[in-house]
């Protein structure tokens, strides 16, 4: 993008200063995470076992939605026992984990370890995560707020922040993610300290949570052929994307290495773990609905067939999306790395083997910053809470016996609307803009 294209974008202010936005802004996000507290506590019961799980019926927890990975992890992981993740991993393929692993990236399952030993109960769990995980939350809100004013309530006001905000660990990936943004568009230090320091979120992230790592590509190409027009790769640009490589390796190298000495087989679980992962409903994946509709999807030959597909389409997809920043550079003068990230993200969630419903927190920041029209994030966004409603509404009327179910047709339809606008989406935001100027005495640089 160039910088000429980038300045008739809008400023974006707002009519508050910007500090009573950012106030106004992070107290509403409290509010949101406690409300997501709050929904989620419907499956907390004074009635416990021996370790301090809660003793809930599963149609109550199904009528109210408020089923949680953040509290399902305190059985299913162990984490009572309170044993440091990673270094003393059992795992019996494909589902069966155990010796305090848990199935994320390293950074991850540290959090969720920590925000395990004060507590003895999964309610306190709940409550302790929902306090860990609330700055991350407003982290992202402030950053949003600071880059795009007038349309930073599309993050903070989401139904998504209630409804995921203490469903899973993904806020703290998000947030390290729109930190790496933000240092990108706004260039705070000189070239080589801003790729390294980009490079060196990205890694954090990718510890968090695999995805922010694809990324790197499009900031790559940002690098090599240029930031502000179009330029074959050089020295100078090559040390950048050197420095981008290099900030991700030493985080990436820091925090796995000494798991990986300590316990191969723990450390490498996580990751067996997600390879093996079956292609049900649960996963909402495009493949599962697309293949239910000619056999038995659960099948061996189809589950064989979902994994290939849904790996090379993935393959491709980012792949493409990036090739196809390559053709948009030339004509706008810059490679389009932001644009490139959130079709990549999209590509991603519509090919990959799952599109779990926490992920609307991935894509938000970029439809924050990218000039989305406000009522097709409207429309993603209602699809969503759709979906997740009917997805439990659903199971419930099954389990009280209900046949005729009209939750099943509108779970269906929502999935499929919501396959629809990633695909739409992958398309929209490779070709659009930026909503705030980067004025060019903000992104003046020296090169180290």
């Amino acid at each position: 993008m160039t910088e000429a294209s980038l300045s008739k974008a809008p400023s974006g202010r707002s009519a508050l200063p910007r500090w009573a936005h950012i106030v106004v802004a992070s107290a509403v996000t409290v509010v949101a995470m406690a409300a997501s507290l709050l929904m989620k506590w419907q499956c907390v019961s004074p009635l416990k076992d021996e370790h301090g799980t809660s003793l809930i019926d599963r149609s109550h927890a199904l009528l109210y939605a408020c089923v949680t990975d953040v509290q399902g992890f305190w059985p299913a992981r162990e984490l009572y026992l309170h044993l440091l993740p990673y270094v003393n991993g059992q795992y019996v393929p494909p589902a069966a984990i155990g010796g305090g692993v848990i199935e994320y990236p390293i950074l991850s399952g540290l959090l969720i370890w920590a925000s395990a030993l004060p507590v003895a109960d999964d309610g306190a769990f709940l409550v302790v995560s929902a306090i860990v995980l609330t700055p991350f939350a407003v982290a992202t809100t402030i950053l949003l707020v600071l880059l795009a004013p007038r349309r930073a309530w599309l993050w903070y006001l989401a139904p998504a922040l209630v409804l995921y905000g203490v469903y899973n660990w993904d806020l703290p990936a998000v947030a390290v993610t729109t930190a790496a943004c933000f240092v990108l568009i706004r260039r705070p230090w000189s070239t080589r300290v801003m790729f390294l320091s980009v490079g060196v979120l990205l890694g954090v992230g990718g510890a968090l949570k695999l995805y922010p790592l694809m990324f790197m590509l499009p900031m790559l190409l940002f690098a090599l052929f240029g930031m502000d027009r179009w330029r074959r790769p050089d020295r100078s640009s090559v040390i950048d994307a050197l420095a981008l490589i290099a900030g991700a390796a030493v985080v990436t190298i820091a925090v796995n290495v000494p798991f990986l000495l300590a316990d191969p087989e723990g450390w490498a679980i996580p990751y067996l773990f997600q390879a093996a992962r079956p292609i049900d409903g649960s996963t909402l994946s495009f493949w599962y609905n697309l293949f239910r509709r000619f056999g038995d999807p659960m099948s061996v030959g189809s589950q064989l067939w979902m994994a290939r597909l849904s790996t090379v389409a993935t393959l491709l997809g980012l792949v493409g999306v990036a090739a196809a920043g390559l053709v948009l550079m030339r004509r706008v003068g810059a490679y389009p790395w932001l644009q490139v990230s959130a079709s990549m993200l999209c590509a991603y969630m519509v090919l990959n083997k799952v599109n779990s419903p926490q992920y609307i927190l991935w894509l938000l920041p970029f439809l924050v910053i990218l000039s989305v029209r406000v009522w097709l994030i409207v429309v993603y966004a209602t699809c969503d809470v759709v979906l997740f409603l009917t997805f439990f509404w659903d199971a419930y009327l099954g389990g009280i016996g209900v046949t005729e179910r009209w939750t099943e047709i509108v779970f269906h339809g929502a999935i499929w609307l919501r396959i629809g606008l990633l695909f739409v989406l992958v398309v929209v935001l490779l070709r659009s803009e930026p909503v705030r100027a980067v004025r060019r005495d903000s992104v003046r640089v020296e090169t180290a």
